[in-house]
């Protein structure tokens, strides 16, 4: 829905042509309480809006499926409408879209009233009738005057819309808008608004400090959706949250609505000129009226003691706001603001604008543990329910205010028994649930994105401490069959590396190492599927400086022990099945070295996660975080060996002097001048080439961290000395000749 009405002939009419007239009810008894209004028997339905289409009876000719689309919708209306009286605010949003569809469907404010009345005598009828559910019989002066009462509620808000629609405001003001865009730029218009606004009031001035494009801009952006209020009112609701919530934020208030409707009303004259008609000018404050009411109750109720202090920056005030609140709401003022049905969080705000101060005092309150006669106050759960990133934020924004949060999850005794104080930990938020997913726990946000000297705090060690003691079997049993496929590897590959050919032992030994890779790497495949099918997945970016390279892997292979370990187990199955031992042939033939490649690369994944071993101690795994950082770093050195060694190598191939004939030969003489290891011969080097090799000499950064001061020295000796011995040999030459 909606559907259209259509006529007795099946031709549907255009929108705004039907008006119902509530005439009876004569409804049969009902057992249940109604689900829709359709099944009331509208006795007498004209098309034509006030009766103008010459009163056409539809009677039973009506479509069901329209009878049954406009039943619905007023049974959506009216189940909103009376669940959000207590809530006007987003009652009149709801009211102001349902309008929307009820004149789409014909609906006009004449037949409102009349519609009122005719689900007031529905409720009388079915609750005069026998209902063993409800336990109502009979329709009293009190309901009726009740009902009366909320529809007069309800089609107020939907009146105002109704009649907008009729007296076409919608239309009226969008064709003047867009008139006023074709004939002004958005700049021009965004300097004559805001300087009307300086002059009009110049107290308000001060929200709007953006340079004057940007200003402009959202002027403009502000303006669209102010038209769209009549046209899409769902999407206005939609894009109102939002804004209401930043310019909360920024400081605005409901009284600045008036400054602001009386200069855009004059900005709008003033460019319209002669188009400003009467009729465009009551369309324009219709709709700044009803726009304008409903984005000043969206602030007034955002705005409260707590939000106030905030945007002022006064922690003084915020102390006294929070000091208002009732014990049992105290923590309620804290974490959240109701904005229009939307959660303003009163902490991230703090953080987010670096009020850290203010923050810090949140959390502090929240955490502190207070006491009525009717029961405690503890806000950590609140705290963890209402903010679930909570962990994330802080560690990424303000990472100074983790210790206080870490404080107020331990509370200690202050008698000290035996040179000891008694410590309770509220750690269940942070350990996280058994059902949930662990690499998005909090433990698991400390370890990827927290400060190592957050896990001094005895609240963290402690969850480290619950944890290691549960998963300490799981590991050492995991390490220990890596351990056992390690040991058969060194003696089954690594000890019969030597044999040209292989004995029964040896080839036992290699079956039972690939045996246990191929169970270990099935179990591997089967997590990963589960993980795959669970979307237990996560994006690796192998270069950060280009976040567009990236690629998805299951969570269990973006562990680099985890990575090794597929592989090695890979490679080992690959050797076993094509290494010589199965072929037949001698260790020695040429087709057999492949394989050693792929047994060697086995062996060194094999030991690099077996290293992992070395966490169970805090200095050992120091030193491993440490050996991981210099190996980036050597990572990144060698990188620019490489480029510098092929480019200076590619010249110098291109010159053909001696130890320089082709790419690879220059590459290995370059690297044999680098290291001083077997030096080519230079006394053929032309001069531009030898210009080039002292060149890269003295940019290798290898030889830079040697010889800092004397990059080249070695090779500029070598050179001189050769040249020395050419000359002592011409002498002897000529001494002999002579």
């Amino acid at each position: 829905f909606p559907v259209p009405f259509a006529g007795p002939g099946g031709g549907g009419n255009p929108p705004g042509s039907a008006s119902v007239d509530y005439i009876g009810n004569n409804a049969p008894s009902r057992r249940a309480s109604l689900a829709s209004l359709c099944d009331f028997q509208v006795t007498n339905l004209r098309h034509g809006g006030a009766g103008g289409n010459g009163g056409k009876v539809m009677g039973k000719a009506l479509e069901e499926a329209a009878v049954e689309a406009f039943g619905v919708e007023f049974w959506d209306i009216l189940s909103r409408g009376i669940s959000l009286l207590w809530e006007p605010e987003v009652q009149t949003e709801n009211m102001v879209v349902a309008a929307s569809r009820l004149f789409a469907f014909g609906v006009r404010i004449q037949h409102l009233e009349q519609i009122g009345d005719a689900i007031g005598q529905s409720f009388k009828a079915a609750l005069a009738c026998p209902c063993n559910e409800c336990g109502l019989h009979e329709w009293t002066d009190d309901q009726s005057e009740a009902w009366s009462w909320c529809w007069e509620v309800l089609s107020a808000d939907i009146a105002k819309t109704i009649r907008a629609q009729e007296l076409r405001h919608v239309q009226l003001v969008r064709d003047s808008w867009e008139a006023v865009k074709a004939s002004k730029s958005s700049v021009d218009l965004g300097d004559l608004f805001y300087t009307d606004l300086q002059e009009e009031a110049p107290q308000v001035i001060h929200l709007f400090q953006r340079p004057r494009k940007m200003q402009a801009y959202l002027f403009i952006q502000a303006m669209e959706l102010i038209v769209r209020f009549g046209e899409d009112p769902a999407s206005f609701f939609d894009e109102l949250k939002p804004l209401v919530i930043r310019h909360i934020k920024y400081g605005v208030r409901s009284q600045y609505m008036k400054p602001f409707g009386i200069v855009l009303m004059r900005t709008m004259e003033h460019v319209l000129g002669p188009l400003w008609t009467t009729d465009v000018s009551a369309a324009w404050k219709s709709l700044w009226t009803r726009c304008s009411c409903v984005v000043s109750r969206s602030l007034n109720v955002g705005t409260n003691l707590i939000t106030v202090s905030i945007v002022n920056g006064d922690l003084c005030q915020l102390r006294r706001a929070v000091a208002c609140a009732p014990r049992c709401d105290r923590a309620k003022w804290i974490v959240q603001v109701q904005v229009n049905g939307s959660v303003l969080s009163p902490l991230y705000w703090a953080v987010r604008d670096c009020k850290y101060a203010m923050a810090r005092f949140m959390l502090r309150d929240l955490l502190t543990i207070r006491a009525d006669r009717e029961e405690y106050y503890y806000g950590a759960h609140l705290l963890f329910e209402s903010h679930p990133d909570l962990v994330s934020a802080l560690c990424r924004e303000s990472p100074q205010l983790v210790s206080t949060l870490f404080d107020g999850l331990m509370w200690h005794s202050q008698a000290v028994e035996k040179g000891k104080v008694r410590v309770n930990y509220y750690i269940g938020e942070l350990y996280g649930a058994p059902e949930g997913d662990p690499w998005a726990s909090p433990l698991a946000v400390f370890c990827a994105e927290g400060k190592p000297w957050m896990f001094d705090h005895p609240v963290l060690d402690k969850v480290l401490q619950l944890k290691w003691g549960r998963l300490k079997l799981l590991f050492f049993a995991e390490q220990t069959v890596f351990a056992l496929i390690l040991v058969l590897f060194m003696v089954g590959f690594v000890d019969g590396a030597s044999e040209l050919t292989c004995s029964q032992h040896t080839v036992n030994l290699r079956r039972a190492v690939a045996s246990m890779s191929g169970i270990v790497l099935l179990v591997m495949l089967v997590l990963m599927h589960v993980q795959i099918r669970s979307g237990q997945c996560v994006r690796i970016q192998p270069l950060p400086k280009l976040p567009s390279i990236s690629f998805v892997t299951p969570r269990l292979l973006a562990n680099k022990w985890n990575t090794s370990r597929f592989i090695a187990c890979v490679l080992i199955i690959i050797a076993a099945l094509s290494g010589h031992c199965n072929q037949g042939t001698s260790r020695s033939d040429q087709g057999s070295t492949w394989n050693m490649h792929v047994e060697a690369w086995a062996g060194l994944l094999l030991w690099i996660q077996f290293s992992q071993i070395l966490v169970t101690s805090t200095r050992l795994s120091a030193l491993i975080y440490t050996v991981g950082i210099l190996l980036s770093d050597v990572v990144r050195l060698l990188l620019v060996i490489l480029i510098l060694l092929v480019a200076f190598a590619a010249y110098l191939t291109c010159l053909s002097n001696e130890g320089f004939g082709e790419f690879g030969q220059s590459i290995l003489s370059l690297v044999r001048v680098s290291i001083e290891v077997s030096k080519p011969d230079l006394i053929e080097v032309g001069g531009w080439s030898l210009f080039m090799l002292l060149f890269f000499c003295h940019l290798h950064p290898g030889r830079n961290a040697q010889h800092p001061r004397r990059p080249a020295q070695p090779v500029v000796r070598d050179y001189v000395a050769r040249q020395d011995g050419v000359r002592q040999d011409e002498q002897g030459v000529r001494r002999g000749r002579n």
